[in-house]
Formats: structure tokens, C-alpha cells, sequence
């Protein structure tokens, strides 16, 4: 039988903290911007995400969410769902600083 050491359980406990946080976070935003509650983001909602994660100074336009959609919208359903948004996220801080 193998068994972890207990440094390595505590770092293993610790990721999990880590990775449990980060989902309530997402959870958050999700809702937070899911106006209409149907699970996902449209259009729409999805711009008023950009712009409020956006730097100071960047503008967002109707070309920044068709290219967030044609990029991260996994299902081709043309929105984005809970699943998306992460991924979603992480590219989207470093194409709205590179607006800037």
C-alpha cells in the first residue's frame, strides 16, 4: 500500500484549499454577470464581464466578444458556460492589457 508523507498531504490539502476557493471565485463571477440565471453568458453579458474585469483604459467592443466566443466557447452553443470561463479569464487579462 502506498502512502503519501505528510508534507506531501499537507501541500496536497493545501491545492485543494487553493483549487475550492478558486470555484467559489468563479461561481461568484459567473452570477454575478448571468443576468438572466439560464447558465450561461450571452453576448451581452458576457461584455459587461470583459468590461469589468478590463484594465483602466481599455475599451471593449463588439469584436472583443466574437473573438472571446470563436476562442473559448468549447460547445460552439454561442455562449459561454461556467466550464469556459476560466480559461476564458486567464486570456482575457492578457489581451485587454494589451489594448492598453
Amino acid at each position: 500500500m502506498w502512502l503519501l508523507g505528510l508534507g506531501a498531504l499537507a501541500q496536497t490539502v493545501l491545492w485543494y484549499g487553493d483549487y475550492c476557493k478558486d470555484q467559489s471565485y468563479i461561481d461568484h463571477v459567473f452570477k454575478r454577470f448571468d443576468a438572466d440565471g439560464n447558465g450561461t453568458l450571452e453576448r451581452k453579458e458576457l461584455r459587461g464581464l470583459l468590461e469589468a474585469v478590463a484594465p483602466e483604459g481599455c475599451v471593449v467592443d463588439g469584436a472583443d466578444v466574437t473573438y472571446i466566443l470563436e476562442q473559448f466557447d468549447a460547445n460552439s452553443d454561442g455562449v459561454i458556460d461556467r466550464d469556459e470561463l476560466l480559461p476564458m479569464l486567464a486570456k482575457w487579462a492578457h489581451i485587454a492589457y494589451d489594448k492598453i
